[in-house]
């Protein structure tokens, strides 16, 4: 009953006959990606935002040392996942800052 509550909620949004796949929340996602690895990669890129937010260092690594690929890694994982919802992401994040011209400063730095 729930369920079809959510559908005829959902309905409203799409306009194609295919309104049921577009409920995917990352229609473009790799096929062989199982639930648990988006759960995995999903707490990654929450964790690093979480970072950012605090204020923490994202430049070292777990040794301490200056290392930018932690944080390479997961703004290139966050960019996967805009796409994976079907959108942009050059276009999503046109307005935002890119941290690639601070990494190579950062990196610079060893």
């Amino acid at each position: 009953m729930l369920r079809n509550a959510i559908n005829t909620h959902d309905k409203q949004y799409f306009n194609d006959d295919n309104w049921i796949i577009n409920q995917t929340r990352f229609p473009n996602k790799a096929y062989s990606l199982k639930q648990t690895d988006i759960y995995k990669q999903l707490t990654a890129i929450r964790e690093f935002r979480n970072r950012i937010v605090h204020h923490e260092s994202i430049r070292f690594n777990a040794t301490r040392t200056i290392d930018t690929e932690y944080a390479k890694e997961r703004y290139e994982l966050t960019l996967t996942y805009i796409e994976y919802m079907g959108f942009d992401s050059a276009s999503v994040l046109r307005m935002v800052e890119k941290p690639y011209s601070t990494l190579k400063v950062i990196d610079s730095m060893k």
